[in-house]
């Protein structure tokens, strides 16, 4: 399943909700166990590597993401607009894990 036109919509609108209240919420979101975030999956992936994180710390990371925007966008949140961001979420985890492999050498 593809990223489609309506959830990158939801989570466009809700990232307006959000970045509203970045100071609280990014100190929420690494509280709860989260890492590095920069802008190529081929930086995240030897970042990820180097660091340790394994299979089992993105599952801890989108939990923890998901939680996050659930309560900084409070009424506004829908199972639309999760499915959205765990989509998205999903494809930028599986895009850092083929970096990962490709730096180890697998």
């Amino acid at each position: 399943m593809g990223f489609t036109e309506n959830q990158e919509v939801l989570v466009k609108e809700s990232w307006d909700i959000l970045k509203l209240n970045i100071p609280e919420l990014s100190l929420r979101f690494f509280a709860t166990e989260v890492t590095v975030a920069h802008t190529t999956s081929k930086y995240l992936g030897s970042v990820h590597l180097k660091n340790g994180v394994i299979d089992p710390h993105f599952e801890v990371v989108k939990e923890a993401l998901l939680r996050t925007i659930k309560e900084g966008v409070g009424k506004k949140w829908s199972e639309d607009m999760g499915s959205a961001w765990s989509e998205a979420y999903d494809q930028l985890a599986a895009a850092i894990k083929a970096e990962m492999k490709e730096d180890k050498g697998c």
